[in-house]
């Protein structure tokens, strides 16, 4: 799982896996400058950058919008993840951004790619606060039952449930919001949701040609508005500053990547609190 051409060394992991289909988890490990990918996932990486540059950007922000967010659950004194739809680690992982805090928190990994669970199960095998399983996130009961989650998950206390870049992939409306209202179910006072959801909002294409290839490049995702992504947030209480671009979820400052156009992020970004 290399970049360039040397081919990926499969014999550490003990999965089966179609190395001629591209991936999302790859794809946007790609996108972050990671070796975790094959050829099938660069070649559409880089034919969605032909169309829209500002992917890699963009990935860049969902990674440093995800570390603001999970400083911010572990300050407000949450100190068990589940991180859904979590993809390939990386750097700055949900994990090391949480115990560079508090050393003794946890956090369960769910995706759906083999690759990123065996990669994380690798990383992790020395760190007992941290697992990870496969698994569907529209799958959502058998997340929430999961032995792994049940192990390292206690629901009697708050939880910090993660959706960072996933519900989008679930384009069946009614299954994406049952997922959320499955986990508000799940939860306890005091617990929190996180979601980065993609939208087209704001989208302004420079031709009519680069609009048609973008939203070809786009389909096996449900671009929702901002009305559609604020519903998931309904029953809670959201944090400050709100449902906004995710560009402008507390930003280090106004030099960030994209602050002035963040509609260019392509994402809303909001954390919501279960009173």
């Amino acid at each position: 799982m290399t970049q360039g051409n040397q081919p990926p060394n499969l014999d550490q992991f003990s999965v089966n896996i179609d190395t001629s289909k591209p991936n999302v988890a790859r794809m946007y490990d790609y996108l972050l400058g990671g070796y975790h990918n094959f050829e099938a996932d660069r070649q559409l990486a880089e034919q969605i950058l032909a169309v829209h540059p500002d992917s890699k950007i963009n990935a860049f922000i969902n990674r440093r919008v995800l570390k603001r967010m999970v400083e911010y659950l572990t300050q407000a004194g949450i100190s068990q993840f589940l991180d859904i739809g979590a993809g390939i680690p990386t750097v700055q992982n949900t994990h090391e951004v949480v115990q560079a805090i508090n050393p003794d928190a946890k956090v369960v990994y769910v995706d759906i790619d083999p690759i990123a669970v065996a990669h994380s199960k690798m990383l992790l095998a020395d760190n007992p606060n941290v697992k990870a399983f496969q698994a569907d996130a529209a799958q959502i009961e058998m997340i929430l039952d999961h032995p792994v989650t049940k192990e390292l998950i206690d629901f009697r206390q708050p939880v910090g449930v993660l959706l960072i870049s996933v519900l989008h992939y679930i384009t069946d409306d009614d299954a994406a919001f049952r997922v959320v209202e499955k986990i508000k179910s799940a939860i306890v006072s005091g617990s929190y949701v996180a979601i980065i959801h993609s939208t087209l909002d704001g989208y302004k294409p420079a031709s009519a040609e680069e609009g048609d290839r973008l939203l070809k490049l786009a389909s096996a995702a449900r671009h929702r508005d901002k009305a559609e992504i604020a519903q998931f947030f309904e029953g809670l209480e959201i944090v400050e500053p709100g449902l906004v671009y995710s560009p402008r979820w507390r930003p280090e400052s106004e030099d960030d990547p994209f602050y002035d156009e963040p509609w260019r992020a392509f994402g809303y970004g909001g954390i919501g609190r279960k009173p």
